[in-house]
C-alpha cells in the first residue's frame, strides 16, 4: 500500500537526477531496499544491499521544502554519499510501500552446507587471482607511473594561473586554479573544464589515472591551503609564501600552466626582470605594489587584462606574468624575496599616518630603506557641503538553506548619501568630524558642517526615505546608513517622480548607477521618429527614440510591449493630467512621458502595428499603406514634441492621401466617350493616384453613381498612357457580365474586350494576351483558376466585391492567389454584417493595411462590435479613409440630374438560356407558319402569344407553367435580390414594377426569405390607400406594383429608386410608372434601374425602340400588343437568334 508523503516521484527525479533515479528504481525492483522507517514527513532511514551483495549501505534522508516542491537531502555510506541510487531506492520504498524489514533467509539444508564445505575446483591454466592482481598493478603503473600520457588517456590536469584581486587596495596576487579538461581529437583542450579539489584526489587510494606523479605532489601541497573564488572565475589558491613559490616552480615544470583559462596562453618560467615598488593611492591609504621598470606607478593595476598587458603580482617574491611572451618570472626589486613578499602583502596604510609609519619603520626595521611618501596636508574649512544622493542596487545573498536549491539573491535598491566638500566626498556613513581624503597626492582634512548635513538628512526623511538600519537591521553594516523608501521597493517609482525633483530643487545632486533597476528618466528632448527607406520606397522601417543625458533611448520595443500589455489601454491615458505615464524600458529603467505627448504616439503606433512586422533592432516594418497614418502622426508633431528624420517622399504621399496636399487631378483619354460628372472625375483621380503609388483601394459609391464607368475610365487611361502591357481583369457577378460588356463598348470602344463566360469560353483562353480587358464571373474563378492564375494582370478589379467578404471561402482564397500589379474593389456595401467582411476586402485590395486577421479582431473588431468603443471605431475609420472612397447620393446630389436611368443587362444562366432558346425556335417557326397561312393582320394573336412566352422566359421560366421550367432558374430574380440588398443597405426606398402579377407573386417569397418588408399593389388589391400609406409612411421600404394597377394615379414621392423588372414595350407606359416617384414634390434625385435580359427579345426590343425612337410609342399599344407600326421585318429581328 502506498503511503501519503510530502514528496512525489517527480521530486525524487528533480533532486537526485535521472541516472540515480533509473539505477535506484532497479535496486528497488530487485528488492535490495529494506528496513525502511519513516519518521513523520521529514525523516526517512533504510538499508540497501549493494549490487554485489557483499555490503549493506546505510541511508538517511531529510525532506524539506523549496520553491519547486520537496527538497530532498539524502546521505548514504557508499562512495557517492549524496542523493545517490541507494537514496532513490529507499525513497521509492517509502512511497510504494516496501516491507519494513527484510525477512531472514531460511537455514541452509545439510546438502547446501556440505556443498559449501567441499567445493572442488577443476585444474586449469587460468590465472590465479594473485597473478591477475599483479598484472593489473603493472598496467596501472604503466598508465600513471610516469609523466608522459599513454594514448588512451585523454584527460589532462591544467594549472590556470590567475591574478587574484588585492585586499583593500593592495596589489593583485598570484593564484593557481587546478582544472581538468578533455583533450580533443584536434589536439585542443575542451572549453568546458571542471575544477579539481585537491582534497578529493590527493589522498585517495586510487587516484584518477589522468593524474601524473607531479600532479599528486602539487595537489598534496595545495591541500590545506586557503582557497578563494573571484566572481565567476574558478576557485584558486594564492601563492604568496615560500611554499607557494615551490608550488609555482612545480606547476611551470609540468608544461601544463595556462593564463586565465585552460585555453589561455601556455606559461613557462621566465628570467628575472628589473622592477621597483610603487606607492598607489586610494581614498585615504597608500599601498606598496610591485612594478616593472617602465610601468606607470600612480595608477592602480587591474586584476586581469584584456589586451595581453604584463601584470606585476604579489608573490614570493613578486612576479611578473607576461601572457604575450608566455612567461612567469620574478621581479628584481633589490630586496630579499621574503622582505619583498612581506612588503607587497602589507595592509592598506593610512596616508595620514605616513610620518608615524616611517618613524616606526626606521626604529623597528632599521636596515629597510623603503619609506612611505608623506603627502602635503590641506584643511577644508567653511565650505558648504553639496549633498549627493547616489541611486544604486545591491544583491543580498539568501540565508543558509539546508534543503534543495537556494533561491536567487534578493535585489535591493538603495540611495547612498554623501557630502561633497570641494574635491572631497564624505559618505553619510563616515561619522568622523574631521575625515581625511587623499586626492592627487594631497591629503585633505575636512572640517564638516554638521548642521548643513543634518538639514539635508531631514529633507530625505521628509520625502519618505529612511536609513536601512531602521528598516532592515540585519543587513550588511556597510549599507546600514544608506536609505530606502518607507513604502518599500514598490515606492521607488513615486520617489523618483516626486521626491527626487524636489530634492534637486534644494541643491541635491542626484547620481544613478547603471546597476539601479527601475530608474525613471524624464526626457526634455523630442521623441524622434526615423524612417529608413528602401530603394523605391517599397517598404520602410520606423524607428523611434529619445535623447537623455547624451544617450539615445530606443523606444520601438518598449512602446510595442506597452501596447501589448493586457492591463493597459491607450484610452485610459489622461492627456490633461500632470502625472506622467511610465513606459518600462528593456533594461529595467522607466521613461516618464506626459500623457499629452505619449497618447498621440501610441494611437498612431497602434494603427501602424496592424500590418507591421519586426524589423532590425525592434523597428516597425511598414508598407506603403501606412503612409497616410504617418502623415496623420505628423499632424500632432508639435503638441507631442516629435521630430522627424527621413521618409520625406512617403510622408508627402501620405499628406496627399489625407487630401492635405491634394490628389493630382487627371482626365480620361480623348477616346473615352463619357462625360464624367465632377464626383466621377474625382473618383478617377483617386484611382489613378493609388495606382501610381502602388496601392489599391475600395470604390464604395452608392449604387447608381457609376462605379463601372469610373473603373472603365481608369482602364482606358492606362491604355492611353502605354501602361496596359498586360490585360486588366474584371471579376463580377454573372448577372453583370452583359452590363460590363455593353458599357465598355459604349464608353471605351478602343478597348479590346474579351468575355470569358458560357460553354464556349475555353476556346478563347489563348486569346487573353491579345485583349485589353477580360471579363469573367465569380463562379468561374474556381473552374478557370489554372488559366487565370497563369496570367499576369495589370489591373484586377472586383465588382460587387462583397462577394469575397468571407476570407475562408474557396473563391476568396483563389482570387487572392491571382497575380496583378494593382487591385481594386467596387462595392456599394463593403460592410454588410461585421468588420471581418471589411478586413477581407482590404486584405485583397490593400494587403497589410489592417494587419493579420487575429490581431485585427483583437485590436479593432472586438472593442468596436462587442464593447461599443466609439474612439476605436473613429481611429479605424481614419486608417481606412485614404483607401476607401464612398460618396452617397445625398452627398453628390448637386452633381446628379433629377432622374438617372440605368439599363442593366442581365445574363441568363445556362439552364434558363437553353429553355429560352428552345421556346424562341418553336415560337419563330409557329409565327412564320401562321403568317404564311393567314397573313400578317390575321396572325396577331399568334404573334402576341409568341412574344408573351419569350418575355415570360426572360422574367422567370416558372411563368410558363412548364415542368421543365421549374428548375431553370431566373437570372433577373437573382439580380433583383442583389439590387435590393445593396439599395436597402443605403437606405433607399424602392418601387418594383412588373406587368406580370404572377411575377410579383414569385418575388414576394424571396423578399420574405430575406426579411424584407413590402407592400403590394395589383388589380386584386382592395385597400389601395392602405398599401400606399404603408409605403409612404416608411413602414415598408419596398413597394411591389403591377404596371396596370399602379402605372397611373399614384403619388409616391417618398421613393427615390424605381426598378422596372420587365421593360414595358411602350415607352409611354414606362414613363408613367417612373413618374410615380419622379414628379412634383420629389426633392431627391430618382434612379431608375431597368432589368433587361441579355441576348434576348428584351434586348432586341430596346434596340428596336432606340432605332425607331419617333415611332416607339406606337409600336405596341398600352396592352403590349403590336400595332401596324411593327413590320414583319421588325418581328423577324425580334425572334431571330
Amino acid at each position: 500500500m502506498r503511503r501519503t508523503l510530502s514528496f512525489t516521484e517527480r521530486d525524487i527525479l528533480r533532486n537526485c537526477g535521472p541516472l540515480s533515479f533509473r539505477e535506484g528504481e532497479r535496486d528497488f525492483a530487485r528488492g535490495q531496499a529494506f528496513d525502511i522507517e519513516v519518521d513523520g514527513d521529514s525523516y526517512i532511514e533504510g538499508d540497501v544491499e549493494s549490487r554485489t551483495g557483499r555490503m549493506v549501505l546505510n541511508v538517511s534522508i531529510v525532506v524539506g521544502k523549496d520553491a519547486d516542491g520537496a527538497a530532498i537531502s539524502g546521505h548514504c555510506s557508499c562512495q557517492e554519499r549524496y542523493n545517490c541510487r541507494h537514496v532513490v531506492a529507499v525513497l521509492l520504498g517509502a512511497l510504494r510501500g516496501a516491507s519494513a524489514s527484510r525477512p531472514p533467509p531460511p537455514p541452509p539444508t545439510p546438502e547446501e552446507r556440505a556443498a559449501r564445505l567441499l567445493h572442488l575446483q577443476d585444474s586449469s591454466d587460468a590465472l590465479t587471482p594473485d597473478l591477475q592482481s599483479w598484472i593489473a598493478r603493472l598496467d596501472l603503473v604503466r598508465r600513471t607511473g610516469g609523466e608522459d600520457y599513454p594514448p588512451e588517456i585523454d584527460r589532462r590536469l591544467i594549472y590556470v594561473l590567475l591574478a587574484l584581486p588585492g585586499r583593500g587596495g593592495t596589489a593583485p596576487r598570484l593564484g593557481v586554479a587546478p582544472m581538468q579538461a578533455r583533450l580533443l581529437k584536434s589536439g585542443e583542450m575542451s572549453a568546458k573544464p571542471r575544477p579539481v579539489d585537491p582534497a578529493s584526489v590527493a589522498y585517495t587510494p586510487n587516484p584518477a589515472q589522468y593524474l601524473r606523479p607531479s600532479d599528486l605532489r602539487i595537489l598534496k601541497a595545495l591541500h590545506g591551503r586557503m582557497r578563494e573564488a573571484d566572481g565567476d572565475g574558478p576557485p584558486a589558491y594564492p601563492l604568496l609564501d615560500q611554499a607557494g613559490a615551490e608550488i609555482l616552480e612545480q606547476v611551470l615544470a609540468t608544461g601544463r600552466a595556462r593564463y586565465g583559462t585552460v585555453l589561455g596562453p601556455a606559461l613557462t618560467a621566465g628570467p628575472p626582470r628589473p622592477g621597483h615598488l610603487a606607492w598607489v593611492e586610494d581614498e585615504e591609504t597608500l599601498a606598496p605594489q610591485p612594478r616593472l621598470d617602465g610601468q606607470e606607478d600612480g595608477q592602480r593595476q587591474e586584476d586581469g587584462n584584456e589586451d595581453g598587458e604584463v601584470l606585476a603580482l604579489a608573490a614570493y617574491p613578486p612576479v611578473y606574468l607576461d601572457p604575450g611572451a608566455g612567461l612567469v618570472g620574478p621581479i628584481a626589486l633589490g630586496l630579499p624575496a621574503h622582505i619583498a613578499a612581506a612588503l607587497v602583502d602589507a595592509p592598506p596604510l593610512p596616508a595620514a599616518s605616513a610620518h608615524a609609519l616611517n618613524a616606526a619603520l626606521a626604529e623597528r626595521v632599521p636596515g629597510l630603506s623603503v619609506r612611505l611618501p608623506e603627502p602635503p596636508r590641506e584643511t577644508i574649512v567653511d565650505k558648504a557641503p553639496v549633498p549627493v544622493l547616489r541611486l544604486t542596487q545591491i544583491e543580498i545573498p539568501p540565508p543558509a538553506y539546508y534543503y534543495g536549491k537556494p533561491p536567487p539573491p534578493e535585489a535591493l535598491r538603495l540611495a547612498a548619501l554623501s557630502f561633497r566638500y570641494g574635491p572631497v566626498t564624505v559618505p553619510f556613513g563616515d561619522l568622523r568630524a574631521r575625515p581625511t581624503r587623499l586626492v592627487g597626492g594631497r591629503l585633505y582634512v575636512v572640517e564638516r558642517d554638521a548642521p548643513a548635513e543634518r538639514r539635508a538628512v531631514a529633507r530625505l526623511l521628509g520625502h519618505g526615505l529612511s536609513p536601512v538600519q531602521e528598516k532592515r537591521p540585519n543587513l550588511n553594516p556597510r549599507h546600514a546608513r544608506d536609505f530606502v523608501p518607507d513604502g518599500g521597493e514598490e515606492a521607488w517609482t513615486a520617489i523618483q517622480a516626486e521626491a527626487l525633483p524636489a530634492l534637486k530643487a534644494t541643491s541635491f545632486e542626484i547620481v544613478t548607477d547603471p546597476s539601479f533597476r527601475g530608474r525613471v528618466l524624464y526626457p526634455d528632448a523630442a521623441v524622434e521618429f526615423e524612417i529608413h527607406e528602401s530603394t523605391g520606397i517599397d517598404w520602410l522601417e520606423l524607428d523611434l527614440g529619445v535623447e537623455f543625458e547624451g544617450e539615445r533611448i530606443p523606444l520601438a520595443e518598449p512602446v510595442a510591449a506597452l501596447l501589448a500589455r493586457p492591463d493597459f489601454t491607450i484610452e485610459s491615458i489622461d492627456e490633461s493630467s500632470a502625472e506622467p505615464v511610465m513606459v518600462p524600458l528593456g533594461d529595467g529603467r522607466m521613461l516618464a512621458l506626459p500623457g499629452a505627448r505619449l497618447k498621440p504616439i501610441l494611437l498612431a503606433l497602434r494603427e501602424l502595428s496592424l500590418g507591421a512586422g519586426a524589423g532590425e533592432g525592434g523597428r516597425l516594418r511598414l508598407g506603403l499603406v501606412d503612409a497616410a497614418t504617418l502623415a496623420a502622426l505628423e499632424r500632432v508633431s508639435a503638441a507631442a514634441m516629435l521630430a522627424w528624420r527621413g521618409g520625406e517622399a512617403l510622408r508627402a504621399m501620405g499628406r496627399m492621401l489625407l487630401a492635405e496636399g491634394g490628389i493630382p487631378q487627371v482626365t480620361p483619354p480623348e477616346t473615352f466617350r463619357a462625360t464624367l460628372r465632377p464626383y466621377q472625375a474625382a473618383g478617377l483621380s483617386w484611382l489613378a493616384f493609388l495606382r501610381e503609388a502602388g496601392l489599391g483601394g475600395i470604390l464604395a459609391d452608392d449604387m447608381g453613381l457609376g462605379k463601372t464607368v469610373q473603373a472603365l475610365a481608369l482602364v482606358a487611361r492606362e491604355k492611353a498612357q502605354g501602361r496596359l502591357d498586360r490585360p486588366a481583369l474584371v471579376i463580377a457577378p454573372t448577372s453583370l457580365m452583359a452590363n460590363w460588356r455593353r458599357e465598355a463598348e459604349r464608353f471605351a470602344p478602343d478597348l479590346r474586350v474579351l468575355v470569358l463566360h458560357g460553354l464556349g469560353r475555353r476556346e478563347h483562353f489563348d486569346a487573353i494576351d491579345g485583349h485589353d480587358l477580360v471579363l469573367t464571373t465569380y463562379p468561374l474563378v474556381a473552374r478557370d483558376h489554372a488559366v487565370l492564375s497563369a496570367q499576369d494582370w495589370h489591373l484586377l478589379i472586383l465588382d460587387e466585391a462583397q462577394t469575397i467578404k468571407n476570407p475562408d471561402a474557396t473563391t476568396t482564397q483563389l482570387i487572392h492567389g491571382l497575380s496583378a500589379r494593382h487591385r481594386f474593389c467596387l462595392s456599394g456595401t463593403p460592410l454588410e454584417n461585421n468588420l471581418a467582411e471589411l478586413w477581407s476586402l482590404f486584405s485583397f485590395a490593400c494587403p497589410g493595411l489592417l494587419g493579420e486577421r487575429k490581431a485585427f479582431a483583437r485590436t479593432w473588431r472586438t472593442p468596436i462590435e462587442k464593447h461599443g468603443d466609439a474612439e476605436r471605431g473613429r481611429l479605424l475609420a481614419r486608417r481606412i479613409k485614404p483607401f476607401l472612397l464612398r460618396r452617397t447620393k445625398e452627398e453628390v446630389a448637386r452633381d446628379l440630374p433629377p432622374k438617372t436611368e440605368i439599363a442593366e443587362e442581365v445574363e441568363m444562366g445556362e439552364a434558363q438560356r437553353a429553355l429560352y432558346e428552345s421556346i424562341r425556335l418553336a415560337m419563330h417557326a409557329r409565327v412564320r407558319e401562321a403568317i404564311a397561312a393567314k397573313g400578317w393582320e390575321r396572325s396577331r394573336i399568334v404573334i402576341l402569344d409568341a412574344l408573351l412566352k419569350l418575355r415570360q422566359a426572360c422574367c422567370d421560366p416558372r411563368l410558363l407553367k412548364l415542368d421543365r421550367a421549374k428548375d431553370a432558374g431566373s437570372a433577373k430574380l437573382e439580380r433583383l435580390e442583389e439590387l435590393l440588398d445593396a439599395l436597402l443597405a443605403e437606405g433607399r426606398r424602392v418601387l418594383v414594377f412588373s406587368q406580370f402579377t404572377a411575377m410579383l407573386a414569385l418575388i414576394k417569397p424571396r423578399l420574405a426569405q430575406s426579411g424584407i418588408a413590402y407592400a403590394e399593389l395589383t388589380g386584386r388589391t382592395r385597400d389601395r390607400e392602405g398599401a400606399v400609406r404603408r409605403f409612404e409612411s416608411g413602414e415598408v421600404p419596398v413597394f411591389l406594383i403591377s404596371l396596370k394597377a399602379g402605372g397611373t394615379g399614384l403619388n409616391l414621392v417618398s421613393a427615390d429608386t424605381v426598378i422596372l423588372y420587365d421593360p414595358w414595350w411602350n415607352p409611354a407606359v414606362e414613363a408613367q410608372a417612373v413618374d410615380r416617384a419622379h414628379r412634383i414634390g420629389q426633392d431627391k434625385p430618382v434612379f431608375v434601374h431597368k432589368l433587361v435580359a441579355a441576348r434576348s427579345i428584351e434586348e432586341k426590343m430596346e434596340d428596336l425602340k432606340a432605332r425607331k425612337s419617333a415611332l416607339a410609342d406606337s409600336l405596341f399599344d398600352h396592352e403590349g400588343a403590336p400595332t401596324s407600326a411593327l413590320t414583319p421585318a421588325d418581328l423577324d429581328a425580334l425572334l431571330e437568334e
